[in-house]
Formats: C-alpha cells, structure tokens, sequence
C-alpha cells in the first residue's frame, strides 16, 4: 500500500497591523501586584497605595507577582475615582480549582459592574446595570486567561485572549457608579469564592479600540506562559487515512491576530 505523509506546510497571511506596536491609552486605575509583599497594592496610575489585601498570597510570575485566592475566605478591595459612563475591566486570571455557584471574581456588584466565574463550566461572566444585562465566556483551567469586559451605554461586550466572544446590544444604559472594586467576596462565609490566581487589574473609563484589546494580549502573552511559535504559526496536524486514501489537516490558528479577509492555508502533501 502506497504511504502518503505530510511533509510541511506554508502560511500565507497578512498580519493585522493591531498585533504588536500598539500604545494603549492610559486606564483610570491599575495594579500589577509586582510589589511580592506587604498588605497593600499600590495604584500604578494614582501612585496611591489604594488596595487592601485580606489574606491573598503573593506568588511569583515571569518577572513580578500576582495573586493567588484561596477559594476559602481571600479577597482584594481597591479604592479608585468615581465611574459611571463608558467602563471597561481587564485582568489576567488563572483558576486553579472548583467550587460551588458562581463565585464574585472582579468589580463591584451586578447593579455596577463586575465579572463571576462559574468554575464547573469553565467560564466568565460580565454584568453591567443588573443580573440579566451579561456576556459570557469560556477560560481554560490552570491556565492563564487574558479578559476585558467592555459596555459603553450601546453595547456590552467580552474578549478573552485577544478575540471578542461575546458582543451585544446592552439592555442597560446606566448603572451604580463605582468608586472601588473587589477580588473574592468580603464578609460572605455563605457565598462561594474564587479560587485561583489573579494579575494586573486594569480599570478603564473608555472602551479600548479593538486593536488595542487585541494588543494586549498577543504583547504579554509570552510572559504568561503561551508558547510564542504559536502567536505567529498556524499549527498543523495530520491525519491519515490510508484505506480510504485520505489525509485530513487541522490548522489551529486560535492564537493568530486577525487575518486578512484574504488570507489562507496553503499545505503542501
């Protein structure tokens, strides 16, 4: 029987200018919990010492530090300027572990804005204005997971690892001004928390552009562990069927910036 094997492949594409060399605009608020100690974090936009930890652990990632939730009783809770118009909430995350309902993971409330996570779907919600005004989207499980949730008083949206996975008209047009936001749940011993690590929390009074969102993943992804052949390569696999006569080829791009329109895959058997 003759063998037919894959013997390489060649990608024509066109990057999307979005993917590297972006300056995002500045966010109202921000920490990186690069400090490593202590039990407070530090504004990086303020300079002011505006976050109170209660009881998070600080662990070591690439060249700074984030934190890490115990799933028990650990929370965060950060004081920055009043917002009530256009928002947008951005942070890095990596469950580590299950656990019942719908744990508060990042914001204020669901009458303002906030992000749950509901571990034993693997996803994340964003809510604006009240319960039923939400997107949602998948995160992968000890892993990290690049999310921003965007409403500008049209349109609620959500992006996880640079692509936008849910976008909607709002049914919302105002919400409860903020004037601080919480990681974990405060004082609720009968409410689920969440359980895993948590980086870089970026507060915006703006919706980023889409290129910017974009950028912001695929510029950091390599700290946070991707492999960075897969941010420019489109990973190929072969599948052969030799009675039939048939090779079938997986290309996963998932983790490309955007295409061309005309962009395609050329591989050669």
């Amino acid at each position: 029987m003759s063998r037919v094997r894959l013997v390489g492949c060649v990608l024509l594409l066109s990057l999307s200018s979005a993917s590297y060399g972006v300056k995002p605009a500045d966010p109202l608020a921000e920490w990186n919990f690069d400090e490593g100690r202590g039990a407070v974090a530090r504004d990086q936009v303020s300079g002011k010492d505006s976050g109170a930890l209660h009881g998070p652990a600080w662990i070591k990632r690439g060249d700074g530090f984030a934190l890490e939730l115990d799933g028990l009783d650990d929370h965060f809770k950060a004081d920055h300027p009043e917002i009530s118009g256009p928002v947008a909430l951005e942070f890095w995350i990596k469950p580590t572990g299950l656990s019942y309902g719908e744990p508060h993971l990042v914001g204020r409330s669901m009458s303002s804005f906030t992000f749950t996570y509901y571990p034993h779907h693997e996803k994340v919600n964003w809510y604006v204005g009240q319960g039923g005004n939400h997107v949602r989207g998948h995160v992968k499980l000890a892993q990290w997971n690049h999310v921003v949730g965007t409403w500008d008083g049209e349109h609620i949206g959500l992006w996880i690892n640079g692509k936008r996975v849910d976008y909607r008209k709002t049914k919302e047009k105002t919400y409860e001004p903020a004037t601080f936001i919480a990681v974990g749940t405060d004082g609720r011993p009968e409410l689920p928390d969440y359980k895993g690590a948590i980086d870089d929390i970026r507060l915006y009074a703006h919706v980023p552009p889409d290129d910017e969102i974009r950028a912001r993943f695929w510029q950091r992804a390599v700290e946070y562990g991707y492999d960075a052949r897969w941010l420019e390569r489109v990973k190929v696999t072969g599948y052969e069927y030799f009675q039939r006569r048939q090779v079938v080829v997986e290309a996963d791009y998932r983790l490309l910036p955007p295409l061309a329109e005309d962009a395609r895959i050329e591989v050669e058997l």
